[in-house]
């Protein structure tokens, strides 16, 4: 049996690591729950000093993209998006400051559900089904909310197509821009934009509000990458409850726990019925318990 979260997040010797959370898992009853509650994984972020996220991208968490390359090097456009507008900059949650939380920032957020990407497919042990473009899904976590330099955080429930179509088009003029510096191909531009339109694609009609080229590629990757763009979305909506699960547990943030457990808990219940293998992670159990915190 699968425990609800077992991400450890290990440290290169001497790279510093901070503000240890406690272990999710622990939050599952039965046999999954004392595992967890008792086991060694625990969920790291990393320290939030600009330096340190500066030197920790550039030499250490994106080497978890090792391997042969399919799709273009990410790396220094993520390194390119830190340093010089500030992704490590952007706070996210801000609606919840007047509470207690634990700041998150845009980078810490692509930190972890790129690791979870990496970790939890592997966690199937080769019974991933079905089989998934790992590349692919860990590079467009990584790149998907470059936009947030220039456009800000917006909370999932203010999100909506018009929003999406600004960050997109400011994706757009950032790899622009950057394409010379780093060297990207118009190849390299259009596979770039798969990567941070996979977001988008299971939007239905909504993706025809987008500039002609980027509804083709939408219209594509619904159906090429379907099983993908599941896999980024349950990512994504799962590391909300990781952070609102945190804050709940350390500090008795009730308010976000509820508000994340209400808007979040029917996606994921609904993404693991539409992709039955990502019920090895939020498990009955994990619907349950997050269920009980729902308005």
């Amino acid at each position: 049996m699968f425990v609800f979260l077992v991400v450890l997040l290990k440290c290169e010797k001497g790279v510093k690591m901070g503000n240890l959370t406690t272990a999710v898992g622990a939050a599952v009853r039965g046999n999954a729950g004392e595992k967890a509650a008792n086991s060694r994984w625990k969920f790291f972020w990393p320290d939030t000093s600009e330096d340190w996220l500066r030197v920790q991208a550039h030499q250490h968490s994106l080497r978890v993209l090792g391997g042969a390359a399919v799709w273009p090097d990410v790396n220094q456009l993520f390194y390119h998006s830190l340093i010089q507008n500030g992704l490590g900059r952007v706070i996210r949650w801000s609606q919840y400051r007047d509470t207690r939380i634990r700041v998150q920032t845009t980078l810490e957020h692509t930190y972890g559900i790129a690791f979870l990407a990496q970790s939890f497919p592997a966690q199937l042990n080769g019974r991933l089904q079905p089989p998934i473009d790992k590349e692919m899904l860990v590079k467009a976590l990584i790149v998907h909310d470059i936009p947030e330099c220039f456009e800000g955080d917006t909370l999932y429930e203010n999100k909506n197509t018009a929003q999406d179509v600004r960050e997109y088009l400011s994706w757009r003029q950032f790899i622009e821009g950057a394409a010379s510096q780093l060297k990207f191909n118009r190849a390299d531009l259009k596979k770039l934009d798969e990567l941070y339109l996979l977001q988008f694609c299971l939007a239905g009609d909504e993706v025809f509000k987008f500039p002609v080229h980027a509804a083709r590629i939408l219209m594509k990757l619904r159906e090429e990458r379907r099983n993908e763009a599941l896999w980024f979305r349950f990512l994504e909506h799962f590391d909300y409850v990781l952070y609102a699960e945190e804050q709940f547990v350390k500090f008795g943030n009730k308010k976000i726990m509820s508000e994340v457990a209400t808007a979040q808990v029917p996606v994921l219940d609904q993404l693991s019925r539409q992709l039955t293998c990502l019920s090895n992670f939020w498990t009955p159990a994990a619907s349950e318990y997050f269920g009980r915190f729902i308005k």
